[in-house]
């Protein structure tokens, strides 16, 4: 069981979500449990990538990797515990980034900088929320949005430039990557390892059953060279002595023979 799951793609219901033309609406699956990070794709139609690669199937990943959704669009990181730097925005006095409006909650929202040079603004289950305008209107997000330079955001009523986020962003100190969330990747190389015994396994198995279904086929055909060798000889026997056996059976009595067949 995961501890944290995010679905990022270009719907509004997603809990990261990436407002690009060829990102899918429901395009992949971060999980992460304990200190591991996972990736799938959901049959997204432009792919993920990792690292140039696309997954087929499950995978581990960690913030370092080069994450794509399609091929060119990287995948905005959306865990705090791997981003490169954190803003805080919120009405208290500690936040980073201040906003003293009524309607701004203490700890409104956190702004993500991500390793790939990637923008993630989350919402810290404020009251008011933060909203986006999405192709002209503005919507309120439900969890997270992947943002641009040149965009703005509203934090509650108030509007913000994600640049000012940025700049904020830069004068902090990057925080290093924890080694201990990188994937451990023998788990992975051991399940492999698995895999490729059990298909070894049936290779071998049904090696063995095609090569017993061929020894019995070259039984079948000897016992019956041999059934047609004795047929054959003793259809030649018939020929050779037909007169012989037709005149012993002529000068035989009838009672001897009969007694002969019986006895």
């Amino acid at each position: 069981m995961a501890d944290q799951q995010w679905l990022i793609g270009s719907g509004e219901s997603c809990d990261l979500l990436v407002d690009e033309p060829k990102v899918s609406a429901a395009h992949c699956r971060l999980s992460r449990s304990g200190n591991f990070y996972s990736l799938e794709d959901l049959g997204s139609t432009n792919g993920t990538f990792v690292d140039g690669k696309r997954i087929r199937e499950r995978q581990t990943v960690q913030p370092s990797n080069q994450i794509t959704l399609g091929t060119s669009c990287p995948m905005p990181w959306p865990d705090s515990l791997g981003a490169k730097q954190i803003v805080l925005i919120g009405r208290a006095p500690e936040s980073d980034f201040r906003i003293t409006q009524p309607r701004i909650s203490n700890l409104h929202a956190r702004f993500l900088v991500g390793y790939q040079e990637t923008w993630v603004l989350e919402d810290l289950h404020s009251t008011n929320g933060i909203a986006i305008k999405l192709r002209g209107v503005r919507h309120r997000v439900n969890r997270a949005v992947s943002v641009q330079p040149d965009q703005s955001v509203w934090i509650g009523n108030e509007q913000v430039a994600v640049e000012d986020l940025i700049a904020v962003a830069a004068e902090k100190p990057e925080r290093p990557l924890p080694v201990s969330i990188k994937p451990a990747p023998v788990v992975d190389s051991l399940a492999s390892d698995k895999r490729k015994k059990v298909a070894e396994a049936m290779l071998a198995i049904e090696a063995g059953r095609t090569e017993s279904q061929g020894n019995r086929g070259v039984q079948y055909l000897l016992w019956f060279g041999a059934g047609m060798l004795l047929a054959i000889l003793l259809y030649v026997l018939l020929v050779v002595y037909e007169d012989e056996i037709k005149s012993k059976i002529r000068l035989q009595p009838r009672s001897s023979f009969r007694a002969g067949m019986l006895g």
